[in-house]
């Protein structure tokens, strides 16, 4: 099932995704089965923005995150369909994250 918040919360566009074992929708949902007998659960969805954290550089999986990003951008045809790939920072002017408009996914995977 797909839950949105209450409308004082419309603002942030979120949507949460909550699968219940007992009731699913296959057009929401994909079971896949791994080697081990154990499955993992998605939900299908097409990624329009990817939001890296301010400490992102940090963690180990980050540079493989941009390197699948790059690849899978580098598959679609059209520009305008491309995932977009942005990083937060801390304002100068008030407390509160805004996002880094000098950060490039590109450039950032060149210099890791």
């Amino acid at each position: 099932m797909l839950y949105h918040k209450e409308y004082e919360w419309n603002h942030e566009k979120e949507y949460r995704a909550v699968w219940d074992a007992n009731s699913y929708d296959n057009d929401y949902w994909e079971i896949v089965s791994e080697e081990d007998g154990s499955t993992k659960t998605f939900l299908k969805c097409k990624a329009v923005s990817v939001t890296f954290g301010y400490l992102s550089y940090r963690n180990e999986q980050y540079a493989n995150a941009l390197e699948l990003l790059k690849n899978i951008n580098d598959n679609i045809k059209y520009r305008k369909d491309q995932i977009i790939v942005r990083r937060c920072e801390l304002s100068d002017k008030k407390y509160m994250l805004i996002y880094d408009n000098q950060y490039n996914y590109l450039e950032e995977l060149a210099r890791l």
